[in-house]
């Protein structure tokens, strides 16, 4: 009797270790429904949830990124403050998914948001180290290279009005 309920338990620990790892892609894409719903606080929740499951989760850090950013955006065009902590961090899950990718093209893709999140909360030094880091990995890609150009363009602006 004692071996059956062992066997049981072992059973049963593999049967919730597997669906711990289902769940975490579930969670995922029920976030990308709510993402592509533009309810980027549900999508956020969801991510964030898939990331519990499993934090070195290089899609879910991404995504939770992305839908910080958007929830940035209205927020920084009504100046208020909150938006400047969405895109640190969204900055900060950019990072954690530049550790986390595999690829180069997916670390690329993270250097590129990272830029991006640093960009619009001022961090113009930041924001170009980022993109280069990016255009290393994928030196073809153009929206990097326009955002390169962006950030550098707005940093001699920003060099020249301290010289004046």
């Amino acid at each position: 009797m004692n071996k059956i309920i062992i066997i049981l338990v072992g059973f049963l620990c593999f049967i919730c270790i597997s669906l711990s790892s289902q769940n975490k892609v579930e969670l995922l894409n029920k976030g990308n429904e709510f993402y592509q719903s533009e309810d980027y606080n549900r999508a956020e929740y969801f991510y964030k949830q898939a990331l519990k499951k499993d934090m070195s989760y290089y899609k879910g850090n991404l995504n939770t990124g992305h839908s910080l950013f958007k929830q940035a955006i209205p927020l920084i065009q009504n100046q208020d403050s909150l938006g400047l902590k969405k895109l640190n961090d969204a900055e900060q899950f950019y990072k954690n998914s530049i550790n986390l990718s595999k690829n180069k093209n997916d670390k690329s893709e993270s250097y590129y948001n990272t830029g991006n999140a640093q960009l619009l909360s001022g961090k113009i030094e930041e924001s170009i180290e980022s993109y280069k880091e990016s255009l290393r990995l994928s030196p073809e890609d153009m929206q990097t290279k326009h955002n390169l150009a962006l950030a550098q363009s707005l940093l001699q602006q920003q060099q020249q009005q301290q010289q004046q």
